[in-house]
């Protein structure tokens, strides 16, 4: 919770003595493991810092823990049209609490009669997306093309998914705009997406392991690019994805995809069509 809420008032006895609760409701069947060997990310811990938070702004109330799986998390999730977790609802009897219209509305929304901890940039980042069909085993990773730790991010996950290479699914960090596809590195990215995306496409991951490692020795080098495709003597099909426009329409749906997942940068990956971003090491 990083810029998040400072303490500012002392509760009363009369708080103390008007207890309410809070319900953090979880995932706790996640797997989550492959975001915690990749990068810094430690779910736990996230949710143990918004429950510190809270005690120390709320001190009479009650937090407890709810699976999503439970009774009662499904009927929270449906009451409250919960779509992320972690979730956290506040009981209505915050509303007593003498710091209530300090963090309301900055903090706190309302949901029927209750209220929950508004997720962003000064708060928490949910990473379980409730709306979306989880695919088992499948990872996305999202990159830009020309950066050294996004290149580095790329060797890792597919060395690890070389005899499984249908459940990695490459996305490349870019904006669409009025005028077309835009992105942080330019011209020179864009066409560098292209080419990635057609070599992954159409070739085996060895070979675009390859590319990679030849590509790698000056990503500053547009001209090295075409080097690595000769040596590679990749199929026509590839050279014909790279000069077809039409190629563009991917580049678009993976800018409306990291739109709606709030990625604006990388190297991160996204689990399972359901869990993350999380950014790596």
């Amino acid at each position: 919770a990083k810029g998040g809420c400072k303490s500012a008032v002392s509760p009363s006895a009369a708080e103390l003595k008007n207890p309410f609760d809070i319900h953090v409701i979880v995932d706790d069947k996640a797997p989550v493991e492959l975001a915690e060997s990749l990068s810094e990310w430690q779910g736990d811990s996230a949710i143990a810092k918004i429950r510190m938070i809270f005690r120390r702004q709320h001190p009479q109330a009650r937090i407890r823990m709810v699976s999503c799986h439970s009774k009662q998390g499904k009927k929270l999730i449906k009451q409250h049209k919960i779509k992320h977790l972690p979730f956290y609802l506040l009981g209505k009897d915050v509303e007593k609490d003498s710091r209530f219209k300090l963090l309301w509305p900055h903090y706190y929304e309302k949901t029927n009669e209750s209220y929950f901890l508004k997720p962003g940039p000064r708060t928490y980042q949910p990473w379980v997306h409730l709306k979306r069909k989880r695919k088992k085993g499948r990872v996305d990773l999202f990159l830009s093309s020309l950066s050294p730790s996004s290149l580095q991010a790329e060797k890792d996950i597919i060395s690890r998914l070389i005899s499984q290479p249908r459940k990695l699914r490459l996305h490349f960090i870019v904006q669409e705009t009025s005028k077309g596809i835009a992105s942080w590195g330019g011209a020179s990215e864009i066409k560098e997406n292209i080419t990635r995306h057609c070599l992954y496409k159409y070739m085996s991951l060895e070979k675009f392991s390859a590319y990679l490692e030849c590509r790698g020795e000056n990503l500053k080098d547009d001209s090295l690019a075409q080097t690595c495709l000769q040596l590679l003597n990749p199929a026509k099909r590839v050279s014909k994805c790279v000069n077809n426009k039409k190629t563009l329409k991917y580049l678009k749906k993976d800018a409306r995809l990291a739109l709606d997942l709030s990625i604006d940068s990388g190297p991160v990956i996204f689990y399972e069509n359901r869990f993350g971003p999380f950014r790596l090491n």
